[in-house]
């Protein structure tokens, strides 16, 4: 497993992508009979993607489940030693899994990043900063970056040409044609937020911050660091303060995390609850998949944050 520390997506794609290609199949399996399961709702859509027309990726965790917290149930794990691949970002994200990913031989898993400072960033005076975002070059959240889900598709592409040679040809149009579509998502997005770029908004815990950036958001908070930590009472008082100070139009919630913060925050004042959903709650799985998650993002801050 490869190890970095505070690096840029493109090198840690292309480190794994030569290691991806270099995998050598097993010729024990037929290829039409690939296993492949991918740990999240986003990842398993790109998976889908690539595989269309070849077969149909497993989804191990649904997207109510926070992938930061959860307890493998045995059919789960079963899935898991059945698989011949299983894509995953990491123990940075699915820490969970990271045991039992640890016991499998290499060639059967595929992991996105492998290490990441989670720190926030210190200002001048060496106070971390109010947002806790994660590094500006790294977010395990990664998926939501458009550019960075292109570099996704051919680290999987290139895995799965790996292990089933016989249909390379068809996943190299897969991915093609995923790139092109994730080119023609991006310039939609960036249409759909420019008018609300400026707009100052608080959220639950700090998952955009690949989107934002993308996209030029203005992120003033987080109302908790660690999603599974409730905030302290001085912690609430701090945003609200915020929000009064920066007029904060929106504060964000998520389907994964109990609203109460939330709700407390926004008591007794106009500020508008919004929600943000990073895994794909009541959406198809499917080779759409990603898509519709990243329309409904766009949306979701698009209608909170517009004038209307």
């Amino acid at each position: 497993m490869i190890s970095m520390t505070r690096i840029t997506i493109a090198p840690v794609f292309a480190l794994i992508l030569l290691f991806a290609t270099a995998t050598p199949g097993r010729a024990d399996e037929p290829a039409n009979e690939l296993k492949v399961v991918a740990s999240i709702f986003p990842l398993h859509a790109l998976t889908a993607g690539v595989m269309e027309g070849i077969g149909e990726p497993g989804l191990l965790l649904d997207p109510t489940v926070s992938p930061h917290h959860f307890s493998l149930k045995p059919s789960q794990a079963r899935l898991l030693q059945e698989a011949d691949l299983i894509i995953w970002v990491g123990p940075t994200l699915e820490y969970p899994l990271n045991s039992s990913i640890a016991n499998l031989p290499a060639e059967r898993s595929l992991t996105l990043v492998t290490d990441a400072d989670e720190h926030g960033h210190e200002d001048e005076h060496g106070h971390e900063d109010d947002h806790g975002h994660e590094d500006d070059h790294f977010n395990a959240h990664l998926w939501l970056d458009p550019i960075a889900a292109k570099d996704i598709v051919s680290v999987i592409g290139g895995r799965l040409r790996a292990l089933d040679p016989t249909h390379a040809a068809l996943y190299d149009e897969n991915v093609n044609r995923l790139v092109a579509r994730l080119d023609a998502l991006e310039a939609e997005l960036v249409e759909q937020l420019r008018p609300i770029a400026r707009s100052p908004y608080i959220v639950y815990h700090d998952a955009y911050g690949p989107f934002e950036r993308r996209f030029d958001l203005n992120n003033v908070g987080i109302v908790t660091k660690h999603a599974e930590d409730a905030p302290s009472a001085g912690r609430i008082r701090h945003i609200r303060a915020v929000i009064s100070e920066q007029k904060v139009r929106c504060v964000f919630r998520e389907p994964q995390f109990e609203p109460n913060a939330i709700n407390i925050i926004a008591e007794n004042s106009d500020i508008k609850i919004g929600e943000l959903d990073p895994l794909g709650v009541g959406l198809t799985p499917g080779v759409n998949g990603y898509f519709s998650l990243m329309h409904k993002l766009g949306e979701s801050f698009a209608t909170c944050l517009g004038r209307t």
